[in-house]
Formats: C-alpha cells, sequence, structure tokens
C-alpha cells in the first residue's frame, strides 16, 4: 500500500460543490485527526496519510468537462490514486429520486438533427441519429462504444461493495431532457448475434430512452458529462482510477417542479461520497 494516499473530488457546478465542501468541514471538526490545509484540501496524518483535494471546474456538457478534465490532469508529474466525481442527475424512474447511485457505465445520446417542425413553418424538432447509439443497417459508421468505470486503486482493489451503492447506467446528453421514455423501445430488424441491427434512422429521445432502459440491466439515469468523464479519463490513462457517483435528484418527466429539492438531495447525498472515501482510505481486511 502506498504511504501516501492522494483523493481529488471534482464536481462541476456550485450545487454540487457545496455538499463536498460541508463534508470536508465535517470531517475536518476540532476533534478530529483531519485538517483543513488551504481552501480545498484536507489532511489525515495518522495510521495512514491521506490527501483529499477538492477541484470546482464549473463546467458542465461532455465535450467541455472532457476538455476540463483533461487540462486539469495531462500535465501532472503524479496522477492522484482516485478521482471521485459528485454530483446530480436526472431519474428516469421517478422512484429512484434521492437515492444515491455509482455509475458503472454510460453511453452517450446526442449527435442528431434539428430542423423545421413539419407543416408549421416555425418551431422546432430535435431527433438523434440512432446510428451513433446502436448498429444501423447501411450506417457509414460504427456507434460510439459504451464506456465502463471499472473501479480499481492500483496497487490495492478498491472494494466499492462496502460503500453499498446501486451501480446504474448513465445515458449522457448535453440537453435538459424533460421526457420519459417511449412505451415500446425500437424494434430491431435483425437479431445477432453478434449484435442487433436497426434500421437507420432518427430518434426522439423517448426512443433513445426507451432502448438505452431496454440494453440496461441497472436503472438508468440521464446527464451531462459522464461520457466526457470516461473518455477523458481514458485518453490521460486514468480510467481505473475514476468513481463517478450520481444523486438522482430530478424526475425527467417532472423535471420543471423537482429542481426546488436538488440542492437539499444532493447536501444529504454526501453521506455517499462519505462511504466511498471510506472505501477508498481504509483497507479491506487481508491487504497490507
Amino acid at each position: 500500500m502506498a504511504d501516501r494516499l492522494e483523493i481529488e473530488v471534482v464536481t462541476f457546478t456550485a450545487s454540487e460543490a457545496a455538499p463536498v465542501e460541508r463534508l470536508l468541514d465535517d470531517l475536518a471538526s476540532p476533534e478530529s485527526e483531519w485538517a483543513r490545509h488551504g481552501p480545498d484540501t484536507l489532511e489525515l496524518d495518522s495510521t495512514r496519510s491521506v490527501r483529499i483535494r477538492h477541484r470546482q471546474l464549473r463546467a458542465q456538457g461532455n465535450v467541455v468537462a472532457a476538455a476540463t478534465v483533461t487540462q486539469l490532469f495531462s500535465d501532472r508529474r503524479r496522477l492522484p490514486d482516485l478521482v471521485l466525481f459528485y454530483g446530480c442527475a436526472g431519474a428516469v424512474d421517478s422512484a429512484d429520486v434521492g437515492s444515491a447511485f455509482l455509475v458503472g457505465s454510460v453511453s452517450y445520446a446526442s449527435l442528431g438533427t434539428v430542423e423545421v417542425m413539419q407543416g408549421s413553418g416555425q418551431g422546432e424538432v430535435a431527433t438523434l441519429k440512432n446510428k451513433w447509439m446502436c448498429h444501423a443497417d447501411g450506417a457509414d459508421v460504427d456507434p460510439l462504444p459504451s464506456m465502463t468505470f471499472t473501479h480499481t486503486l492500483d496497487p490495492v482493489p478498491l472494494d466499492l461493495t462496502i460503500a453499498g451503492l446501486t451501480r446504474c447506467h448513465v445515458m449522457a446528453t448535453d440537453k435538459v431532457v424533460r421526457v420519459g421514455p417511449a412505451t415500446v423501445p425500437p424494434v430491431p430488424g435483425r437479431v445477432g448475434p453478434p449484435h442487433s441491427v436497426y434500421e437507420k434512422g432518427e430518434w426522439s429521445y423517448s426512443d433513445a430512452l426507451a432502448y438505452t432502459v431496454d440494453q440496461s440491466a441497472a436503472p438508468v439515469l440521464v446527464e451531462m458529462e459522464a461520457y466526457g468523464i470516461a473518455r477523458a479519463a481514458a485518453a490521460l490513462k486514468l480510467e481505473d482510477r475514476v468513481v463517478v457517483v450520481r444523486i438522482a435528484t430530478d424526475d425527467l418527466v417532472g423535471h420543471a417542479t423537482s429542481d426546488g429539492a436538488q440542492e437539499d438531495l444532493l447536501m444529504r447525498g454526501r453521506i455517499a461520497l462519505l462511504s466511498v472515501l471510506h472505501a477508498a482510505i481504509i483497507p479491506r481486511p487481508g491487504t497490507k
């Protein structure tokens, strides 16, 4: 085990940053062995030396998130042992609102078409080109791959089962989505192996959500950064050290009325963040 554990917690908005700052303050209570060092760093010098640094990046959208994460870590001589992203997400299932999730995989749904609404002469309709999400008949490209987070902490495996968080799949996009999945997912024209093939065309966001839910055995959340995080982490050779924790703060269909609870749910969700930090800092039985 390394003598010093370096952890960086990354947030993208002020609402996401506030719970992290509260947690660091909680840990640095007067009777604690933790101590604040500067405005963004917490250190523990006990049986194991640990430093936690909070990075407030103020970036949203998958492309901007990827660029910002790359800028943050690309010129480091030593990369952190663990990079922990904390933030909010929309829940496809309204019953998941208020729950904390560990992102296990992420796919991207953003590349598509915006055109004038037929028959109106004005107004717009946005659709997604399904060839970027699935294997489509006659497509000239392969779909963008889903990315996974393997959650290992070299040289000690990171056992996140003790954190007790449910793993989820994220459908990452770059828009605020206020629709639910279609009642019936898109039907493939041919079923694999090696994979199903769909008729090439334009999908609505409801179609894309239904397809994603149909393909995933885990709960599905929607947010705007996880795909960018995953691609940047892969480019930086950081993917084994990245953990993404999402609090389902919003109901997609009821998004217009659920925003008010977002800050409160994120603040309460800092307990989930603490559980992951505990899993990283306290070694599993049998490790040295």
